[in-house]
């Protein structure tokens, strides 16, 4: 598994089909062993942050709202003092700390840039983060460290979520070097581009299936999932057919 120097995991204890091995938080370090948090995780996970950060933590920043990844902000943030910065209001600690594409955090020789990616979820960001030597890229639920993401419909949006893999690929081609993928759940990749080719083709290979179940007679999505996911498991069949939702509401716009 692949980490850049100045980025320690935390892997909260919360395993589950939709979670895989846990929620990933990641302290990216700065300074005099200082540290901005990524996602501290479902409630009860702030006990494992201060213990490795000793509570030194200049700012809590959030991938997107679902609760396995945000429910402990709002308590780590009281213990260590640190502002909430989120693309949902609702989430953040005030009117200034609320995220937008491309906004510039600076803490000592660390630098983290927002990029705003809706799709799985429509307040999704993704955060380029560098220490001047290193640097890596933070997805959320966006990009996994295996399987696939899910496009939680109606909040989530196929074609956004295109769009987001899309500028994705332009901005680590930007960097002109192997740029590390640090996914929300999952293995870390030593280069991101790859990971978001594979993504890409991978929802355009579902569309392409969903558009050959309804030629087929296929009527709704719960037959299309029977078609397309016949091995998803029992549990995981709500999130198939929400998937699927979202796939023909794409469709239909683009019809």
């Amino acid at each position: 598994m692949l980490i850049p120097t100045f980025v320690e995991l935390l892997r909260a204890d919360n395993p589950s089909e939709m979670t895989l091995d846990g929620t990933n938080t990641w302290a990216l370090r700065h300074g005099e062993s200082h540290y901005a948090v990524v996602d501290p995780g479902p409630k009860g996970h702030e006990a494992h942050i201060m213990s490795l950060t000793g509570g030194r933590i200049s700012a809590i920043f959030l991938t997107h709202r679902h609760t396995d990844h945000s429910e402990s902000a709002p308590a780590l943030a009281s213990l260590c003092g640190a502002t909430i910065f989120a693309a949902d209001p609702i989430f953040a600690s005030n009117d200034k700390s609320y995220l937008s594409d491309g906004q510039f955090f600076n803490f000592d020789e660390l630098t983290i840039r927002a990029i705003a990616v809706p799709g799985h979820t429509s307040d999704s960001v993704a955060f380029l983060a560098s220490n001047q030597t290193e640097i890596a890229l933070l997805t959320g639920d966006t990009i996994l460290g295996e399987g696939s993401s899910i496009i939680t419909f109606p909040d989530g949006d196929v074609g956004d979520y295109l769009d987001s893999l899309d500028r994705l690929e332009i901005d680590v081609r930007k960097q002109n070097l192997k740029v590390p993928l640090l996914p929300g759940h999952g293995g870390t990749h030593s280069d991101s581009l790859p990971m978001i080719s594979k993504y890409r083709n991978h929802r355009l290979a579902r569309l392409e299936e969903i558009r050959s179940a309804l030629q087929q007679g296929a009527t709704d999505a719960k037959g299309i999932v029977d078609q397309v996911y016949p091995d998803v498991p029992v549990a995981l069949i709500p999130a198939a057919i929400m998937i699927v939702e979202a796939q023909l509401a794409y469709l239909s716009e683009r019809a």
